[in-house]
C-alpha cells in the first residue's frame, strides 16, 4: 500500500510540475501578445532564437544570452522556453531582429540585385555563389555570408536561400547609434590613415558601393552624453543591419 501510495504522490508531483511549466508558457505568450513582442522562431533545440538548453539545470534548463558589440551577454536561466525568449525579445536586439523582413526567394533576391544594379558572382562552391557557405546544421537559413577584410573574417547573417545571401554580400550596411557620443574612425584599410567624426545618439552611417568593406570602428566614447530622455544606462548601443531591403 505504502508503494502505490509513493507512486500515486510522484505522478501527482509530475502532472503538478507539467501543469505549472504550461501556465508559465502560457503567461509568456499571452505577456509578449500584450507588449507587443514577437519571440524569435529558431530550428534549434530550444525552438527559439537565443535560447539554448542547458540539461544540467533541471528546475531552470533555458538560458537566454545574445552578443552586444562583440561581448556575451547573459540574460538568464529560465524554466520555459517562452520566458527566456520574452527576455530577448525585450532588449534592442530582439526589437531589431523582429523589424526584419521575411527571408527572401531566390527570384526575389535575384530582382532585388538587378534592382540595385548588384551582380552576384557565382562560384563553384557547394552553395553556387562567392563567400556563401552552406551551413547544414541550420535548417530555416542554411546559407551564411561571409567576406574578410583586412585578413579577419566578417560574418554578415543567416539566409533562407544562396541568392539572398550573395545578395547580403552587396548590400549596404547601415549602422544606428543610441546613447553616449563616439570618436568613429574611417580608413581604407587598418594601417590607412584614418577620417574621424562624431556619431551622436540617432546617427546612422549606411556603408554602401565600394566603401562597403572598409575599416571602421569607434575609438573612443564620450562619458554622459547620451541624451536624458533616451533613459539608457551609462555606454551606447549599436545596432547593425547587413541586409537591407
Amino acid at each position: 500500500m505504502a508503494e502505490r501510495a509513493a507512486l500515486r504522490e510522484d505522478a501527482e508531483l509530475a502532472e503538478a510540475l507539467r501543469r505549472s511549466e504550461v501556465d508559465a508558457e502560457e503567461e509568456a505568450l499571452a505577456q509578449a501578445k500584450a507588449e507587443g513582442l514577437t519571440l524569435a522562431r529558431s530550428d534549434n533545440q530550444s525552438g527559439f532564437r537565443n535560447v539554448i538548453v542547458q540539461p544540467e539545470c533541471k528546475a531552470r534548463p533555458y538560458a537566454a544570452s545574445l552578443k552586444r558589440e562583440g561581448k556575451h551577454i547573459h540574460l538568464g536561466c529560465f524554466a520555459t522556453a517562452e520566458e527566456a525568449a520574452l527576455h530577448i525579445a525585450r532588449t534592442p536586439e530582439g526589437r531589431a531582429t523582429a523589424a526584419l523582413p521575411p527571408p527572401m526567394t531566390a527570384a526575389e533576391a535575384l530582382a532585388q540585385a538587378e534592382a540595385e544594379g548588384l551582380t552576384l558572382i557565382r562560384s563553384d562552391n557547394q552553395s553556387g555563389f562567392r563567400n556563401v557557405f552552406v551551413d547544414s546544421d541550420c535548417k530555416v537559413r542554411p546559407y551564411e555570408a561571409r567576406v574578410w577584410r583586412d585578413g579577419k573574417c566578417v560574418y554578415l547573417g543567416h539566409f533562407a536561400t544562396a541568392e539572398e545571401a550573395a545578395l547580403a554580400r552587396g548590400s549596404p550596411v547601415v549602422s544606428l547609434s543610441f546613447g553616449d557620443e563616439c570618436v568613429f574612425a574611417i580608413a581604407p584599410s587598418r594601417d590607412a590613415e584614418r577620417t574621424r567624426t562624431t556619431l551622436r545618439s540617432g546617427d546612422a552611417l549606411v556603408f554602401g558601393g565600394p566603401s562597403r568593406l572598409v575599416y571602421h570602428g569607434v575609438e573612443r566614447v564620450k562619458s554622459g552624453t547620451a541624451p536624458a530622455a533616451l533613459g539608457m544606462r551609462p555606454g551606447r548601443l549599436n545596432l547593425t543591419f547587413r541586409s537591407v531591403v
